[in-house]
């Protein structure tokens, strides 16, 4: 039984002594109670985002290195492969990626020989908006609608559209696709018969985003945009 407390990760060296006073014999090193830690720097995480685990031993992997294997408990993040912590080495960065679906999952690693350890990553839906030129469409006439997404697309999203009252405003399209490197994609709402309407835009990995839009038998007049004026100078505005 050894006279004092040791934590984790630390080492005891033990000396033997012969009764009558030789030379003391010195042990190896041992750690006490070895174990494999894991972080993250990214405890949350969006969908489909990428963040790094770093897996640390309590001391340095011996000759052929220490095999660290993976478990997670739940698809929102899917679990690493096995990899290697090199010889003389004591942590090694490993990429993980999140899912289409919100949730959190528990990271545990382990290692033959060490006690194992955990973490967990949380994630959230990506968001979108549904926005138009204006809320209101005359009977007969269109509008411009845009989907913008939260970042620029890395691969193309391509999102559903539906309206809950087509025969009073309806979208030219059931889909719409936000290309790779872009924010936003357009598309055409009409106006159909006088009433409102609530379009919905869905996608895997994104909340849904709404948008309501009314259709009236009422003359809307439309103002132009972006018109630029020089201080003291008068400028027409186009109306339709």
């Amino acid at each position: 039984e050894l006279p004092i407390a040791l934590t984790t990760g630390q080492f005891v060296t033990a000396t033997a002594t012969h009764l009558a006073g030789g030379t003391s014999e010195f042990s190896a090193c041992a750690d006490v109670n070895p174990i494999v830690m894991v972080t993250t720097q990214s405890p949350s995480l969006l969908t489909g985002q990428t963040g790094q685990l770093k897996v640390t031993l309590s001391h340095p992997a011996g000759v052929g290195g220490v095999s660290i294997t993976f478990t997670s408990d739940s698809p929102v993040i899917t679990a690493p492969d096995p990899v290697t912590i090199p010889v003389n080495e004591t942590s090694i960065d490993v990429p993980v990626t999140a899912s289409t679906t919100p949730g959190t999952a528990n990271i545990t690693v382990a290692a033959v020989g060490f006690a194992s350890g955990s973490t967990s990553i949380a994630v959230s839906l990506r968001t979108m908006t549904l926005n138009a030129t204006s809320p209101l469409v005359a009977v007969g006439h269109t509008l411009t609608g845009t989907l913008a997404l939260d970042e620029a697309a890395v691969a193309d999203v391509v999102a559903s559209l539906v309206s809950d009252n087509p025969s009073k405003v309806s979208v030219s399209t059931n889909v719409v696709t936000t290309g790779a490197n872009n924010s936003s994609a357009t598309f055409v709402i009409s106006g159909n018969g006088a009433g409102s309407a609530i379009i919905t835009a869905t996608v895997a990995g994104f909340a849904p985003a709404t948008l309501s839009i009314t259709a009236t038998t009422s003359s809307l007049i439309s103002l132009g945009s972006n018109v630029t004026v020089a201080p003291g100078n008068d400028v027409g505005l186009p109306l339709s």
